[in-house]
């Protein structure tokens, strides 16, 4: 699973999306590193930052990001907005 800190911001601004592994166990599981994309391309930049991502918007659109760990796959969308 992954949760982002917001689903939408604007150009220029940024917010963090960690991806965590879903046991079906435990309840709050601890981030692991997974590997990131990103479609389309264009709208934002991912950084690793402290075992997470920054994601900084570059470009008014929408955005699926994805992360792969441990044979699961997790996707969420993010809203890019203008300023």
């Amino acid at each position: 699973m992954v949760k982002p800190d917001a689903f939408s911001i604007a150009t220029g601004q940024m917010t963090f999306i960690t991806a965590y592994m879903q046991d079906g166990t435990t309840a709050d599981p601890p981030p692991v590193d997974a590997s990131w994309s990103v479609d389309p391309q264009g709208v934002v930049m991912l950084t690793p930052y402290q075992g997470i991502q920054k994601v900084m918007g570059i470009a008014p659109g929408q955005v699926v990001i994805t992360a792969s760990a441990f044979d699961q796959t997790a996707k969420v969308g993010i809203t890019v907005l203008s300023p």
